[in-house]
């Protein structure tokens, strides 16, 4: 359940983070009920935060990706500009 972020810090799992094949499908965060009293807010906070997190991973891909596609739709434009007064 826990994901060593970097030498000595660990953090729950979420989804997106690498992981050993053998345990696909194991748990990723503790039960409410296995946790002391108290912590069931601390566990939906952080299933809320996992979801964000997910959803601006995704944007970032997607904006990165039109940031390409402008960029060559750019280019050849401008190629057809050049080559039109080439003409």
């Amino acid at each position: 359940m826990l994901f060593e972020t970097t030498v000595g810090r660990r953090r729950l799992f979420r989804k997106g983070d690498p992981y050993n094949l053998e345990r696909e499908g194991a748990k990723t965060t503790p039960e409410p009920e296995d946790l002391p009293s108290g912590y069931g807010e601390l566990l939906k906070w952080y299933q809320g935060w996992c979801a964000e997190a997910a959803r601006s991973q995704i944007e970032n891909i997607l904006c990165s990706g039109r940031k390409g596609q402008e960029s060559i739709s750019g280019r050849m434009n401008q190629r057809r500009i050049r080559e039109s007064a080439t003409r």
